[in-house]
């Protein structure tokens, strides 16, 4: 949770530090075991993952988008816990953005990939 509240408190000072630290964290501690109570983890990463998209788009850094996305689902390692939302935004977040339509579609084709994935 205090990643939630990093990410929330660096939104309102414009600060993308924190959004960095997630991706960072994400990138080098993928779940390895996940146990019944995955719905708790599921909302903590949707929540940091809500922010840390939303302030990368409000400072324009197509980048922390991509690489925020790419840390995600490197931490989820196959498990189902990252859910549609979080590509919506990162979607939102990117349209904000100078960012091109291969971007765009980079993020739907890790989307669509990861997505089909999980629910095999």
């Amino acid at each position: 949770w205090s990643y939630v509240n990093n990410l929330q408190r660096a939104r309102k000072m414009g600060d993308t530090k924190p959004a960095s630290s997630l991706a960072r964290y994400m990138e080098q501690h993928p779940v390895l075991l996940l146990d019944e109570d995955a719905s708790q983890l599921q909302e903590v990463v949707e929540r940091a993952m809500v922010q840390a998209l939303r302030k990368a788009g409000e400072s324009n850094d197509y980048r922390l988008i991509l690489r925020l996305v790419s840390a995600s689902i490197a931490f989820a390692n196959d498990h189902p816990i990252l859910k549609p939302r979080i590509f919506g935004e990162a979607l939102d977040g990117l349209c904000q953005t100078q960012a091109n339509v291969a971007k765009l579609k980079s993020v739907w084709n890790l989307m669509t990939t990861t997505t089909s994935t999980a629910a095999t």
